[in-house]
C-alpha cells in the first residue's frame, strides 16, 4: 500500500495526516508479523531519518486503534501487538507461549457458533497458542 493510500485511510478516519500516524501506519502495513510498539520503534529507528519518540508512538497507535485503522491482538504477556486492519482475507495468528513470537497464519473463517437472539458478530479473533520451532528446539530459553 502507497503512502497516499495511507493518508487517505487516516484521514477517511476523521484525522490529520501525521509524520508518526503515517510512519507507525506504514511500519504495521509492511510487516510480516504483528508488531509491539517497542519492534515499532526499533524499525522506524533503524529505517527512517524521523523517529518519533516513543510517547508519539504509543499515541499514534492509540488514535490509529481507536479509529479502526490498526487492531490490537489478544496476546500472551503485557505487551500488545497490533496489525492495521485492511482489505484482506480472515486469518489466524500463532504465538509462541515462551518467546512470544507472533505469526499470521492463513487461515478459512471457522464456523460461528450460534449467537443468541439480537446479536451480531462484528470479527472473530483466532490466536493459537503453543511453542515456535526455535523454542521446542531449546534454541531459546
Amino acid at each position: 500500500m502507497t503512502d497516499p493510500d495511507l493518508s487517505r485511510r487516516i484521514r477517511d478516519a476523521g484525522g490529520r495526516v501525521t509524520t508518526a500516524r503515517l510512519a507507525v501506519l506504514r511500519c504495521l502495513a509492511d510487516a510480516d508479523e504483528p508488531l509491539t510498539p517497542d519492534e515499532v520503534l526499533e524499525h522506524l529507528a533503524r529505517n527512517s531519518d524521523h523517529v518519533p519518540d516513543r510517547v508519539t508512538i504509543y499515541r499514534a497507535i492509540d488514535w490509529l486503534a481507536v479509529h479502526g485503522l490498526v487492531r490490537r491482538l489478544a496476546t500472551v504477556g503485557r505487551a500488545a501487538r497490533y496489525e492495521p486492519v485492511e482489505d484482506r482475507e480472515a486469518h489466524a495468528h500463532f504465538q509462541c507461549r515462551r518467546c512470544a513470537q507472533t505469526r499470521c497464519l492463513p487461515a478459512p473463517t471457522p464456523p460461528l457458533p450460534p449467537l443468541p437472539p439480537g446479536y451480531a458478530a462484528e470479527r472473530i479473533e483466532l490466536v493459537i497458542h503453543g511453542l515456535c520451532a526455535a523454542c521446542r528446539a531449546g534454541d531459546t530459553p
